[in-house]
């Protein structure tokens, strides 16, 4: 479980490190290693049998599959994408610089235009100070929601999470249960997602999105009372400048009144003789005329006051507005940057679910209702001892005197302990190793019955011998031809179906009982279906001993049994070398394979202007079909009705599937030199 974690460790590592590598392959392939690792029965042996090989082999696989599917550019490569930008935009730096001044001109002149537009109003500053108010509003209401709907998540996984383990706990308490492996995938999916929620929603919490969002807010209303400020100051001053000036002016109309009244009665006195009334007239006039002059001298004052600020009011207007137009631009930056963070993050939370799901459904469809009860009855029958080999057993004993302490009478327990039968077992085989008994493997789920037992009892089930050790010597003897084969043996059982599992990644497939004869592993190269004789391109199944290569669907219907010798495949076109590709299509005149020249026109002529030509994928069904039409005879395809992505796909299938890549093995040493 140690080692477990730790490959589990390093491949989420990397996973996490290079996003472009996940694929259902690999996820499938780790949940098959998991469940192998912790449904083994640790007690009964120590050693780890060979369904753990088979499981790493195929994550390996799948993992080897992954990453040169993401160097053959068949998945999203941001991190190339970035490169092929960056040249772009080296290449083509005059031009961006260009447009870039362009479009920073356009958005000047724009905010120009904005800057008059609410200086024209008469109340531009008290619209502006109410929306900004607004957005303050605004941002306030979406960071308690975020704040409120975090700490829900936050306990809703924490709640999930103990659910989860608890439920984990309960049900691996037993094995052969129906859908357990899938349900304790998904439990673990739910810890991860409760591990990963929560780490989201503390992000959001701290630096993705409230704490930007609130310092924004906190700036943006400091900024806007102070602008508030300014603009209430200014124009109060301008308030009492206008009303200064006005009563100024009554003052200054005041006084010349009453400087036009002692006139006219200094006028009516005129031809008098000087006294006393006369000089209080003359005097009461000169004061008129002075106070009159003090009051025009102020109310010119107080014009020149109004006036300047008038303006002051005008340029702390465009000053208000201006700050307030920058403020609001950048409270929608700062909106946009979190509001990008919080969608993007909320995307990497859910975007594994679905495919998780999946996978899931998948998996519960391809199981078969009672496979577990079955390997459940397997087991007690292989762990338990039959009366009858138990007395063959007993009479045995009596010619090994070493072995007679594990049968006396008074040790019953001996007896009918699984891990003394199974001792005893391996050492009969053993020492009877000349029989014509077939090699049964210690290590695998079922067992077939032998010759012995099937003509001793036909209801006696079959015990896993004792030691790997013996069945790799009889393999061996067998890959010889030193055993002999029985026509017994190639029969399947009374009930129809044969008592050996599918191995490799094929092992929950229905097969046949030819098909139970082979090691299938996954099929890497094109060839051609021994059962329904088509071409196979995906999907396929590939014998690791003789070489027979079929259909995942051919598997329940197949009828070739494995005969341990290599066959030859039958491909012309994918998989082979481009020599001879062109000797098996008569074109050694020629140095380009015809599939290669008319894919490559056909694209030109019709694909240049497709969106994604070579990184979307074409439909498989159409994929396949062309390929075999290639295989059938490439003069005859007609390439003008074919979506330009499935030529595309052909192209990158026949490319992938060379032996030998363009730039061939040997001439690494010379691009090595000429690179130093």
């Amino acid at each position: 479980h140690e080692r477990l974690g730790e490959v589990l460790s390093i491949l989420k590592g990397v996973l996490n490190k290079y996003t472009p590598l996940h694929s259902t392959d690999i996820l499938a392939a780790a949940g098959t290693l998991i469940s192998k690792v912790k449904s083994h029965n640790y007690d009964e042996s120590s050693d780890a049998p060979d369904e753990f090989c088979e499981s790493i082999d195929q994550l390996a696989l799948a993992f080897s599959s992954s990453v040169s599917d993401f160097l053959m550019g068949d998945q999203d490569m941001p991190i190339l994408m970035r490169t092929r930008t960056s040249r772009t935009t080296k290449s083509s730096g005059g031009t961006r610089a260009r447009n870039a001044k362009l479009v920073v001109d356009k958005s000047k002149q724009k905010a120009d235009e904005l800057d008059r537009s609410l200086i024209g109003l008469e109340h531009g500053v008290d619209l502006t100070l109410q929306r900004c108010k607004i957005w303050s509003k605004y941002a306030k209401d979406i960071a308690t929601y975020l704040e409120r709907r975090a700490h829900l998540e936050l306990e809703f996984t924490n709640k999930l999470s103990k659910l989860a383990q608890t439920t984990r706990a309960a049900i691996t308490e037993e094995r052969f249960l129906p859908f357990q492996s899938i349900f304790v995938t998904a439990l673990d999916q739910d810890i991860e997602y409760s591990e990963k929620c929560a780490k989201t929603y503390s992000s959001l919490l701290s630096t993705k999105f409230l704490e930007p969002l609130q310092a924004r807010r906190n700036r943006h209303e400091h900024t806007r009372k102070d602008l508030k400020d300014n603009w209430t100051k200014a124009y109060k001053k301008l308030n009492e400048a206008i009303t200064k000036l006005e009563k100024a002016k009554q003052t200054y109309i005041q006084r010349n009144q009453e400087l036009d009244k002692s006139k006219q009665l200094l006028d009516a006195k005129d031809g008098q003789e000087p006294s006393a009334s006369y000089t209080r007239t003359t005097k009461k006039k000169q004061d008129d005329a002075r106070k009159a002059e003090e009051a025009e001298e102020f109310y010119n004052q107080c014009v020149s006051e109004a006036t300047v600020r008038q303006h002051e009011l005008e340029k702390t207007k465009s000053h208000v507005l201006l700050e307030l137009r920058q403020l609001v631009y950048q409270c929608d930056m700062t909106m946009k940057a979190v509001t990008c963070n919080y969608f993007q993050m909320m995307n990497d939370l859910a975007a594994p679910a679905p495919v998780r799901f999946q996978i899931l459904a998948e998996s519960s469809r391809a199981y078969e209702p009672g496979t577990q009860f079955s390997d459940f009855v397997q087991e007690q029958m292989a762990i338990s001892q039959p009366t009858i080999e138990r007395v063959t057993q007993d009479r045995l004993t009596t010619h090994h005197t070493r072995h007679a302490s594990l049968h006396s009478p008074g040790d019953e327990s001996g007896r009918t302990s699984p891990f003394s039968t199974r001792r005893h077992r391996s050492l009969q085989i053993g020492q009877h190793s000349g029989s014509s008994t077939l090699p049964v493997k210690a290590w695998s789920n079922k067992e077939h019955l032998s010759d012995v037992e099937s003509n001793g009892s036909k209801s006696a089930p079959a015990s896993p011998t004792g030691s790997p050790v013996t069945g790799r010597r009889n393999k061996a003897e067998q890959s010889t031809g030193l055993n002999m084969e029985s026509s017994d043996e190639e029969r399947p059982n009374k009930s129809g179906k044969s008592n050996r599992a599918g191995s490799g990644p094929f092992r929950d497939c229905r097969m046949s009982s030819g098909a139970l004869t082979h090691q299938f592993k996954k099929l890497r190269a094109p060839s051609r279906c021994r059962d329904c004789d088509s071409y196979v391109y995906f999907n396929g199944a590939e014998c690791e001993q003789c070489g027979l290569t079929c259909h995942k669907r051919c598997l329940a219907r197949l009828t070739n049994k494995c005969s341990y010798k290599n066959r030859t495949r039958r491909m012309t076109t994918f998989g082979v070398d481009f020599y001879h590709h062109l000797l098996a299509t008569d074109k050694q005149g020629e140095c380009v394979p015809y599939i290669v020249s008319s894919c490559i026109k056909e694209i030109n002529n019709r694909g240049l202007h497709v969106k994604g030509i070579y990184r979307v994928s074409g439909v498989k069904s159409r994929v396949e079909k062309l390929c075999q039409a290639f295989e059938n005879g490439a003069e005859l395809v007609d390439l003008s009705t074919v979506p330009p992505h499935v030529i595309a796909a052909v192209l990158k299938l026949y490319l992938r599937q060379l032996p030998e890549p363009l730039l061939t093995f040997k001439l690494y040493p010379e691009f090595i030199k000429l690179a130093k």
